[in-house]
């Protein structure tokens, strides 16, 4: 005959532990959420990456030397920042401003000027900031230099269309740089950049 079998043990602890399932759950959730942390800092590391590649090529085209304005808008994928010299006339009866841009906490507009240039359409020159109390009125006449002018600039994009474009209160404020609303506005086309 075998051994006799003893009566089990009911007070003794099992060799074999077991995790709750509640910690179970919270070291997974944990370890996913860390994944999603590395994976957010890759991320934005390569954004650090492609952000440094744009400025690069944004502060290589402000250095680079000024270009015709057809040599630099042939390409308008790469026209963006780059620096054209050009000479025309200023038409000071159809100025525009940009309302409501503060500058060093002062409100003030920017003065956009219509720049006739022979055998192309008008451009529209960003001739500057002026302080305007209201941040839509100023003397436009205060700030004319004489009809003719060549024009040292960067080029710049007109914004998607969408938005108040008008604004009411000022006959000649513009509230975005939309192209067809400024030819609407000026009553011509205009070039497809400004400077």
């Amino acid at each position: 005959m075998g051994a006799p079998l003893s009566a089990p043990n009911h007070g003794a602890t099992s060799s074999r532990s077991h995790m709750p399932r509640r910690t179970l759950a919270f070291v997974i959730f944990a370890l996913v959420v860390a994944a999603g942390c590395v994976r957010l800092g890759i991320w934005q590391l390569s954004r650090l990456g492609e952000r440094r590649a744009r400025n690069a090529m944004i502060a290589a085209r402000l250095e680079a030397p000024s270009a015709p304005w057809n040599e630099v808008t042939g390409d308008s994928a790469n026209a963006r920042y780059r620096r054209v010299q050009l000479t025309g006339r200023y038409d000071y009866a159809r100025e525009l401003v940009l309302t409501s841009r503060g500058r060093n906490g002062a409100p003030g507009v920017y003065v956009l000027t219509p720049l006739a240039v022979g055998g192309m359409p008008t451009v529209l020159v960003n001739r500057g900031w002026a302080y305007a109390a209201d941040g839509m009125s100023i003397d436009l006449a205060k700030w004319h230099e004489g009809d003719s002018a060549t024009v040292d600039g960067f080029l710049e994009e007109y914004v998607p269309a969408g938005g108040m474009v008008a604004t009411a209160s000022q006959p000649r404020g513009v509230r975005h740089l939309v192209r067809d609303s400024i030819e609407q506005r000026l009553g011509e086309r205009v070039a497809p950049f400004l400077v």
